[in-house]
């Protein structure tokens, strides 16, 4: 993610980025994050305060492709959103069929029974950065959410 930060900071892009201390070296290669490379860096002690501000902070959410990480917080996010924690969009961007097998998956988890088709429409897919921008502008909230009361939890607006 740090080479994201730093290739969208020096083409002109914005850039807030929640980190746990823990991680700082090895992600940004240094000790002390630098905002003229890195943009705007927030140092957090832990994963779930990373995630829960990234959540505040966030109006959509892109998953680009990665390992383990990627996809924990890809499914906290869609989870969140099931729950009814959250409604915005959330991406997958499937650079040269990286998510194929994901995607394979989700869909048999549907035809299994246990995602709702209502639900398997928590994520949709994108193979170019437009069709990214797209598919966040014409997010449409799925019907068969949970739909829970989560005042006291909710990371954003609904």
């Amino acid at each position: 993610m740090g080479a994201v930060a730093k290739s969208t900071k020096t083409s002109g892009g914005e850039v807030k980025g929640i980190i746990p201390r823990a991680l700082i070296e090895r992600e940004q290669k240094c000790n002390t994050p630098d905002p003229e490379l890195f943009g705007e860096t927030v140092i957090v002690e832990d994963m779930h305060t990373r995630k829960r501000l990234m959540a505040q902070s966030s109006s959509a959410f892109v998953a680009l492709p990665g390992g383990y990480g990627t996809v924990e917080e890809l499914f906290e996010v869609v989870t969140w959103n099931q729950l009814g924690i959250h409604s915005m969009p959330i991406v997958i961007f499937n650079v040269d069929g990286f998510y194929d097998g994901l995607t394979n998956w989700i869909n048999q988890a549907v035809d299994s029974g246990f995602i709702s088709t209502g639900n398997r429409k928590i994520i949709v897919e994108a193979t170019s950065a437009a069709e990214v921008i797209e598919k966040i502008e014409n997010y449409v909230v799925p019907e068969g959410r949970y739909n829970l009361n989560w005042d006291s939890e909710q990371p954003n607006k609904k």
